[in-house]
């Protein structure tokens, strides 16, 4: 199916007022999870917003975006399980991720398509390096 420019426009617009709202649900949760690494609600709830912000951004187009709130669902998912502890480095990992997929999202919104940053690769790594070390059961985090 064809959009009109119009359309696309709209849905743009949708998106980026939903995608800021799960951005700051995101700050806010990993601030409740910085003062309470345990809190399994905020855990719950990030894993939610992780998983809400790949879909949306799935249905934009925007596959960077997508890829990268795979890779931090894949590590909250870790989180509860149980499989990862989410101490100061993951947490400040995910602070940068959330960052850095507000900023890619509003230059791709503002672009009115998607934009590539040779970044995304290398955020894209360091999730995968957490989520490699939990898998092999080194839940410490401090190569990273």
């Amino acid at each position: 199916m064809d959009f009109s420019e119009e359309m696309i426009d709209e849905i743009l617009k949708i998106f980026q007022v939903e995608s800021e709202e799960i951005i700051s649900r995101l700050n806010n949760n990993l601030l409740d999870l910085e003062k309470n690494p345990n809190n399994k609600d905020a855990i719950l709830m990030l894993f939610r917003d992780a998983h809400s912000l790949k879909g949306a951004s799935r249905m934009v187009g925007f596959n960077n975006a997508q890829i990268l709130a795979h890779k931090m669902e894949d590590v909250l998912g870790l989180a509860k399980e149980n499989k990862i502890s989410l101490n100061f480095k993951v947490v400040n990992i995910l602070y940068k991720t959330v960052d850095f997929l507000s900023e890619l999202i509003q230059k791709s919104i503002q672009k009115g398509q998607e934009i590539y940053s040779e970044d995304i690769s290398q955020q894209v790594s360091i999730l995968d390096s957490v989520s490699e070390y939990a898998v092999e059961g080194n839940q410490k985090i401090t190569q990273i």
